[in-house]
């Protein structure tokens, strides 16, 4: 498994996929990082994240975010068409409500 220490390392990616300039939250100490992959690890394994506003944000989430031009809603999820987490151009990703899966 491909482990990302640093949201720094994200960057070029983050760049990649949105292209648009992503403020990059400032370093933070081992015990964070390894907080923020924890609970990666537990959630959505081998995804790739960044750290906005001091929280974790998974990089399909940001890339669905800038299309739409505005925060996805409690209610709505962001899934991979070809099951690859890896994957996170906009061709890839579908916004889904919650409410019509249920």
């Amino acid at each position: 498994m491909r482990r990302l220490s640093h949201p720094q390392s994200n960057r070029r990616i983050l760049r990649r996929a949105v292209r648009v300039r992503i403020p990059i939250e400032p370093e933070y100490c081992n015990a964070c990082m390894e907080a923020f992959q924890a609970q990666v690890d537990n959630e959505r394994p081998r995804h790739v994240w960044t750290i906005r506003n001091g929280h974790l944000a998974y990089m399909e989430d940001v890339v669905a975010e800038h299309h739409l031009g505005r925060e996805l809603t409690e209610n709505e999820v962001v899934i991979h068409r070809d099951n690859d987490p890896l994957n996170n151009t906009w061709g890839n990703l579908e916004v889904v409500n919650l409410e019509g899966l249920l």
